[in-house]
């Protein structure tokens, strides 16, 4: 929501790796390395996609339960939002459900390319991390897609697309 949100930041931001704390960290680091968390990705995800002006988006998807702390809660799977980066379209969908999910985009104002720029931060177990030994084990992938519909959001998932207006 950058046409509303002036300014966002990330507390605790570093951390020793040798003495973990178990407060959300964005970096961890010993004397000659480092690395991201996933919530630091998804907040790179987030900073480098910032549209000026948020466009109409809706969700129309199944709810999904969880039981990540042990107790299952209903909740939506999907959250996602668009926005105006200039001309692009800046499309940003999470899928928090346990198992891959289908979404549809309906683009009404304007007309994309056929492929977009992806960037998607994943992994299999909600619970995988990085490490001083495998600092990229859950890091985000930037690639082409085609915008097929409908598009894969992988379990566990955010993704970022980019889809620039045909020429």
């Amino acid at each position: 929501n950058s046409d509303i949100v002036d300014m966002a930041a990330y507390a605790p931001l570093l951390s020793n790796a040798n003495v973990p704390t178990s407060a959300p960290i964005a970096i961890y680091a010993d004397a000659y390395r480092c690395y991201g968390t996933p919530s630091y990705y998804v907040q790179q995800m987030f900073g480098a996609n910032l549209g000026q002006t948020l466009v109409a988006c809706s969700v129309d998807a199944a709810p999904c339960v969880t039981d990540y702390d042990g107790d299952p809660v209903t909740r939506p799977a999907i959250f996602a939002n668009a926005s105006l980066d200039g001309d692009d379209l800046v499309v940003k969908i999470a899928n928090y459900a346990k198992e891959p999910r289908r979404v549809t985009l309906n683009i009404r104002n304007g007309v994309y390319e056929a492929t977009a720029l992806q960037t998607l931060l994943t992994a299999a177990n909600p619970y995988a991390g990085n490490s001083l030994e495998n600092p990229c084990a859950v890091a985000p992938r930037t690639m082409r897609i085609a915008v097929c519909d409908p598009l894969d959001a992988p379990a566990h998932s955010f993704q970022v697309l980019r889809l620039s207006p045909t020429r």
